[in-house]
């Protein structure tokens, strides 16, 4: 939405909203296997964003930017009794358990 308060004062405002279901999300490192496994959502993000550009002069401007956002992302694992987070090894080490993400 765009409105113009006077010739030398706009503002803007957007409203974003994401609703999703992750089942099975799984973390980007081959070698936890399935114990990387979990359960991400629903995810419900929501953010406003507020810009009020304001004209000084035909050299200088003003901008004034709130964003408000809130994010519901429950995340479970789905194998309870993994051990936590655990590596061995140099590059390419081996990793397995819980990630710190779950």
């Amino acid at each position: 939405m765009d409105y113009n308060l006077s010739p030398r004062n706009q503002i803007f405002g957007s409203y974003s909203f994401d609703w999703s279901k992750n089942p099975n999300q799984t973390f980007d490192v081959p070698t936890y296997g399935t114990s990387a496994n979990g359960i991400e959502g629903p995810s419900k993000i929501q953010a406003v964003n507020t810009n009020w550009f304001s004209t000084i002069s035909p050299a200088m401007l003003n901008e004034a930017h709130f964003t408000y956002a809130r994010e519901n992302r429950p995340r479970s694992s789905i194998n309870t009794s993994a051990v936590p987070d655990t590596s061995m090894g140099f590059v390419p080490n081996f990793r397995f358990g819980q990630p710190f993400f779950l």
